[in-house]
């Protein structure tokens, strides 16, 4: 029969069924169906004979290998030579078959299907044991059981069955033994057994073993057709396991690091118990993915995921929601928050990343929330905001939900009121001089930033951090830029300018500095560039590449508050610094406490070293004083030579 007759012929069979009104609910149910048939008349059971072929072609439709096709075909058409009698016995077969089928349609537990199908083969065909496996890593390990336990496959009782399992791997073909003699427990019995391979496009994907055990009793030809029929069903089945499990890692994984997803997170973290949960947060990562490309990106992001799994608490689960954002759940109450914030910040920041040559120090901010019930990753993003709201690099514990309001309800006033100075030209610099310490001179000014508020003059303490925050910093610094240029361009004093990594972002900074330079005829050697020494030492390729852009107009840099972070020396060298600006919270207390004493002399050992001008900041009395002049130390900034304000002295 050809291809076109089989068509043919599948297509009169479909309008059989249509016109029959028994059989409407064939195709729908057909469970339901088969069960009907011992009530046919002679002539119905001729119908269903039909009915039956039917199926044989929808099954057809449903395969996709020609091979699986043409077997399933053969198996079919062996049942339908039965006669009449032979139909109504093995009725209980195809409602089994058929029950199968009902799980084909719907993807479920997979403990489910293979316990089925282990089920509906029992009633097919009678056996003692059987065991259906599935390959795993190139291992047929067992999935489904009937009258066996696990421990059972180890035992002296399946020694000779394990052997035939490993014979069919290699082979990966069919095994039919009867009657066999094997020994067990000492005493020769007889057993039957069938071993079926599973293969999809020639690859074994799992194998049904049946045996018969000490009875007088083989397989017949029939039951090994029949077991072919449900080889064939049980590789669907298997093949829905297999793509079961697959969509369901991928509905809870995140594809790029493998990590588990947000999915999944929701799911763990209404489990009951103990419960921390860290919220981790890369700081100004598109700026990574602006400067570097998003290639440098994805190796920071990945590099990250390693180094959080490796100091992963135990009972603790690290997960990706999306971008540059990480979870730790942690279900240990040994665990602190303190304890996890900090082994994360050194996981991030201790080392840099380096993808080719190219050298990032991350910054990390942290949310965390511990022994909440429910929201856990709502109250961790509360706690994240208000981490960022102190900056970059800092973690905060979340505590109530009216704190986190009543502090965002703070910052949103200190935006407007940033929005305001900049929209009506009331923000404007401050200046203090910095006294030369050899001529008792003030030569140079720091410019610090203040804006006018209902008459006020306030101090950025308070509003630097809210402008951070929406992405008003870069605006502050660009106008503070043009102010202190137009102020000073009549001017012969050196005039400093604080800048923050936010502003090392900024790629057209550079290019705006170089610009106002020109607009304003300043020689660039009187300007001064001063960077906190945390964003000095941040080790990577962008902070570098800008204080060398910087250098490279002719500026001058300052490393401020140095001290106060990791104090690297070598780092100083390699940034080239003119100034290092010892920290004010060592200079305050060099008369009572030794150690800042020893910290101070021991930066100004090393500036002058290397040939760096070191200056002294916080100096606020003259005995205060009197200690920096026997240190030797070139400048004096504080209030006790000038205080800061709108014109110099």
């Amino acid at each position: 029969m050809t291809a076109r007759d089989k068509e043919k012929d599948y297509q009169d069979l479909l309008r059989l069924l249509q016109e029959k009104e028994t059989y409407i609910d064939y195709l729908e149910n057909l469970t339901l169906a088969q069960a009907n048939v011992l009530n046919l008349s002679e002539e119905e059971r001729k119908n269903a004979d039909k009915t039956i072929r039917a199926y044989q072609h929808l099954q057809q439709a449903a395969e996709r290998e020609l091979k699986e096709k043409d077997n399933l075909i053969r198996a079919h058409e062996s049942l339908m030579n039965l006669s009449s009698s032979e139909l109504l016995e093995k009725n209980a077969i195809f409602h089994n078959i058929l029950e199968i089928n009902q799980y084909i349609s719907t993807i479920i537990e997979e403990e489910i299907v293979l316990k089925k199908t282990v089920e509906n083969l029992i009633r097919a065909i009678k056996f003692d044991r059987g065991v259906l496996y599935l390959n795993e890593s190139g291992t047929l390990l067992p999935k489904a059981f009937f009258n066996l336990r696990p421990e059972d496959l180890d035992g002296e009782a399946f020694r000779f069955s394990a052997g035939i399992i490993k014979r069919l791997t290699e082979e990966k073909k069919r095994i039919h033994l009867k009657n066999e003699r094997v020994l067990v427990g000492g005493t020769q019995v007889r057993l039957s057994l069938l071993a079926i391979p599973l293969l999809a496009k020639g690859k074994l994907v799992g194998a049904i073993y049946a045996d018969i055990l000490d009875r007088n009793c083989a397989f017949t030809d029939h039951d090994l057709e029949v077991a072919e029929i449900f080889s064939t069903q049980a590789l669907i089945s298997i093949n829905n396991v297999i793509l079961y499990r697959i969509l369901k890692h991928d509905a809870i994984t995140d594809r790029f690091t493998g990590l588990p997803n947000r999915k999944k997170l929701e799911i763990d973290a209404e489990l009951p118990g103990n419960k921390l949960l860290a919220l981790i947060n890369i700081d100004s990562f598109s700026s990574i993915n602006t400067a570097y490309g998003l290639e440098v990106g994805n190796h920071v992001l990945k590099e990250l995921a390693l180094r959080l799994k490796m100091i992963l608490p135990d009972h603790s689960t690290l997960y990706r929601l999306s971008g540059d954002e990480f979870v730790i759940l942690s279900r240990t109450d040994t665990v602190t928050p303190h304890m996890l914030s900090a082994g994360i910040m050194n996981a991030a920041s201790g080392t840099p990343i380096v993808c080719e040559d190219i050298s990032i120090n991350l910054s990390i901010s942290v949310g965390l929330v511990q022994n909440e019930e429910k929201n856990l990753l709502r109250k961790a993003d509360i706690a994240l905001k208000l981490a960022k709201k102190r900056g970059h690099g800092y973690a905060e514990l979340y505590r109530s939900e009216q704190d986190f309001v009543n502090r965002y309800k703070e910052v949103f006033v200190w935006v407007n009121k940033v929005k305001e100075a900049v929209e009506h030209n009331r923000l404007l610099p401050y200046f203090q001089g910095i006294r030369n310490n050899l001529t008792g001179k003030i030569e140079k000014y720091e410019c610090l930033v203040r804006i006018v508020d209902a008459g006020k003059v306030l101090s950025p303490r308070k509003f630097l951090g809210p402008a951070k925050q929406v992405g008003l910093y870069s605006t502050v610094t660009f106008r503070m830029i043009d102010k202190c240029f137009a102020f000073f361009s009549d001017k012969p004093h050196e005039f400093a300018l604080n800048l923050s990594y936010e502003d090392f972002c900024n790629l057209t900074l550079i290019e705006y500095i170089t610009d106002k330079l020109k607009e304003f005829s300043i020689e660039p050697e009187r300007v001064i560039f001063e960077v906190l020494e945390e964003t000095s030492q941040k080790r990577d390729t962008l902070a570098f590449e800008f204080i060398t852009a910087l250098k490279a107009l002719g500026v001058k840099i300052a490393i401020d508050d140095f001290g106060t972070e990791y104090s690297n020396f070598s780092r100083v060298l390699s940034v080239q610094a003119d100034y290092l600006k010892i920290a004010g919270s060592f200079t305050k207390n060099i008369l009572t406490d030794s150690q800042s004493l020893k910290i101070v002399k021991a930066i100004t050992d090393f500036g002058h070293s290397i040939g760096t001008t070191v200056i002294a900041e916080h100096v606020s009395c003259q005995k205060i004083q009197d200690k920096i002049m026997e240190l030797g130390i070139d400048y004096s900034q504080g209030n006790l030579f000038s205080k800061a304000g709108p014109t110099l002295i």
